[in-house]
């Protein structure tokens, strides 16, 4: 939100929809290419490690991811509508849209980040499992 009002000038003035569909897309095909690679690669193994209490590390981080891309849709559906119709309500709250999809990429990261520190350490502990025996 202080950033949207931060950068007024830029949804108010100018035509921040074209930058928006500049970036959008291709943080959209890059998110869903992610998704599908990480989702690809899973072992039991990791499955059990990260599952606990019936919670699953694994589903938050794919709910992170669809949030992450449904976000990203928002954001394009609604700079499409601001390049169209020049509303200052429209380009506030879609600019505001875009502005929070791209935040939502770094919570996504660092969500990432967390499930590979859970990789490595599962994987640290199978081989001291297997040097064990």
């Amino acid at each position: 939100m202080l950033l949207t009002a931060g950068l007024y000038r830029l949804w108010l003035l100018q035509d921040w929809s074209s930058l928006a569909l500049g970036i959008l897309p291709s943080l959209l095909g890059f998110s869903i290419g992610a998704m599908a690679i990480i989702f690809a690669f899973p072992s039991t193994a990791l499955f059990k490690f990260i599952a606990w209490e019936g919670k699953s590390y694994y589903i938050e981080i794919a709910a992170r991811f669809v949030h992450f891309v449904l976000t990203q849709l928002i954001a394009i559906l609604l700079a499409l509508f601001a390049h169209t119709y020049h509303f200052n309500i429209l380009n506030c709250i879609g600019f505001l849209s875009f502005v929070y999809a791209l935040s939502t990429g770094a919570a996504t990261v660092f969500s990432l980040f967390g499930m590979a520190q859970l990789y490595n350490q599962q994987a640290a502990e199978t081989e001291k499992n297997t040097e064990d025996k």
